[in-house]
């Protein structure tokens, strides 16, 4: 998984590649601004339902700009049993551009 700034202050793109987990039913995008956060509640973002395509991806919008945000993924099937959560992984949003005088 990865994630990469947007072209908007407070974007992010989040991408993995799709699960192989079987009956697979959605994955927890989970989010935090401190390094080395244990998923929780409070750190679920999104559910998203898996799509057609071997690379996932959501946009996160409306996030403050030049911070680093951490996230790990994980699968969850038809039955609600949880595949193993992804690796940390990070991106910054964007600095503000400068305003023009």
């Amino acid at each position: 998984p990865c994630a990469i700034h947007g072209e908007k202050d407070g974007q992010l793109y989040v991408l993995w590649g799709k699960s192989s987990l079987q009956n697979l039913h959605h994955y927890e995008i989970h989010r935090s601004t401190e390094h080395g956060f244990t998923p929780s509640s409070t750190t679920l973002v999104t559910v998203v339902e898996p799509g057609e395509y071997c690379v996932e991806r959501i946009e996160e919008l409306g996030l403050d700009t030049h911070v680093c945000y951490y996230h790990r993924i994980r699968a969850v099937d038809v039955n609600g049993m949880v595949g193993p959560f992804s690796g940390e992984f990070s991106a910054w949003t964007r600095e503000p551009l400068p305003e023009k005088s």
